[in-house]
This record gives C-alpha cells, structure tokens and sequence, in this order.
C-alpha cells in the first residue's frame, strides 16, 4: 500500500507565521489554489481512500483532492493538528516572551514538555500512528491519502524512520507538501518527502 501524506495548503495563520492548532481556520485564497494543485499532482493516483483530519484547512484540501477520484472523505480525529492550547494565535516571538520557561525547554528537548492547556508531541505521535494502523487494517492495496497537519505528519514519519521524536525539527514540511510511505509487509520506506514542485508558480 501506498500511503499519500499530504500536509494542508495555506491559511492565513500560515502565511502570518501565527500558531494554529485547534483554531478552525479557512484556507487563504493562495491556499485553495494550492490545494487545486495538490489534487491535481495525485489526479492519475489509483486512490482507494481519503483520510482528514475535521480541521476546516485539511477538509477542504481532502475534499478538492476527492473530487477528482470520487472517493469519500474519512474524517479522523487523531489527524488533527496538535493542540496547542494556550499557544494558539501567537506567533512563536510572543511564546518566548510570555512563556519563556516553557520556550526555553522547547528548544532544549520539545518531547519533554506539554504544550500549556495543550498536548505533547507524545501524545500526537500516539494518535496518529494509531490512526496510520487503523488504514492498514483495512487491507487497501493501492493508494490511499491522508491529509493532516505538521505535527502529527512529522511525528509518523519520525517513527517510519525510527527518528527519535526530539529530531522532528530536522524534517521539513512545507504547506501543500506532499510526502510518500509504502508499505511492503513489515517493511516501509519513505519515498517522497516535502514534494513541492507542484506549487511552483502559484502566487
């Protein structure tokens, strides 16, 4: 099996170097159109299935890459973005200033800390790989996408190549990004990572 990650297209958040965890927010108007690219560099993908995180910016990539394969929309929970808690709508300059503790133990060792009122990269790991293990239970053989968020794209990939989770920072997810996981039995191998030459030219 093939499995497709495919990180969000831009928000405005995004674009303001803002943090957006649980926020709900819209695609900007560069993002739907990257989202349009997205779903057409995976329009000849023999897609099986589509997952989401709820969030509204994977939705609406999921859902534009579903239309060109007609494939409904799974939506998980434990794809979502990690809760950031009280980080949520600051940009990383006012995380150090308000919590410069918290900010100071982030550089040194991101795993062991807990985001204020939020999560750990722990905890995100956890979920979505639980989800990754709920796809391959369902014995699909082609291609199956799955559209979600830095964190948790950077958490599974950081277990596929058996990174320890305190090197996330060395994994590069851009947004519109597209990154490929085949699974071959007990064997997986990473064969495409942060792919975004299809957003060349998209202003």
């Amino acid at each position: 099996m093939k499995l497709i990650l495919v990180r969000h297209a831009e928000t405005l958040q995004n674009r303001r170097r803002r943090i957006q965890g649980f926020l709900d927010v819209e695609l900007s108007e560069r993002g739907r159109k990257q989202a349009e690219a997205v779903a057409q560099a995976l329009k000849n993908e023999p897609v099986q299935a589509i997952y989401s995180s709820p969030l509204k910016r994977a939705l609406s990539t999921a859902r534009r890459i579903g239309r060109l394969h007609r494939v409904k929309i799974q939506v998980l929970d434990e794809l979502k973005e990690m809760n950031l808690g009280s980080l949520d709508g600051l940009s990383w300059d006012e995380v150090s200033q308000r919590y410069p503790h918290f900010w100071e133990n982030w550089l040194a060792d991101a795993t062991s800390v807990q985001i204020p009122d939020g999560e750990s990269l722990l905890q995100v790991q956890t979920r979505a790989w639980a989800a990754v293990e709920n796809i391959l239970a369902q014995g699909y053989r082609d291609s199956v996408v799955l559209v979600s968020h830095f964190f948790p794209l950077v958490s599974l990939i950081s277990k596929i190549l058996d990174l320890p989770l305190s090197q996330f920072r060395k994994i590069g997810l851009g947004v519109g990004s597209i990154s490929v996981l085949e699974f071959e039995g007990s064997r997986t191998v990473l064969r495409r990572l942060n792919d975004t030459c299809h957003l060349e030219g998209i202003t």
